[in-house]
């Protein structure tokens, strides 16, 4: 039985949406972290073993400030084009997924909508990748 003043039922639920929110910032920035930050670190391992493999007429040509410039903004550059890719790749199919089972879920026009909408996109975006 429900009182008017049990208020259990307002809190509880909102605190649970607070800890899943919390929990899922929390994993994801985690996760980008290690992955971005490891992804970073192999590629200035591998290209100071590069490095140290030039001749000495290659290490006289190119300054060690030339050469420390070069590699930070080289690496910089495609960490993020790999964040964007990353990004990208996971992101937006899951979120077209998603939507499409809470559409369902929901019920009403808007799954009936995404029937006749998704393979229309999915034709187009098909047709597009051809022709590139």
């Amino acid at each position: 039985m429900l009182h008017a003043d049990d208020s259990s039922l307002r809190i509880n639920p909102g605190g649970d949406t607070i800890l899943f929110l919390l929990l899922a910032f929390s994993g994801k920035f985690l996760l980008r972290f290690r992955l971005y930050r490891f992804f970073a670190r192999n590629i200035r391992k591998d290209m100071f073993q590069r490095i140290q493999g030039f001749s000495f007429e290659n290490i006289d040509r190119f300054e060690s400030s030339s050469l420390v410039t070069r590699l930070t903004t080289d690496i910089s550059n495609v960490q993020m084009v790999y964040m964007m890719l990353v990004r990208t790749a996971f992101r937006g199919p899951l979120m077209v997924v998603f939507s499409f089972v809470a559409a369902f879920m929901m019920g009403g026009r808007m799954a009936i909508i995404f029937c006749f909408v998704i393979p229309i996109l999915a034709i187009g975006l098909i047709l597009i990748t051809k022709k590139l």
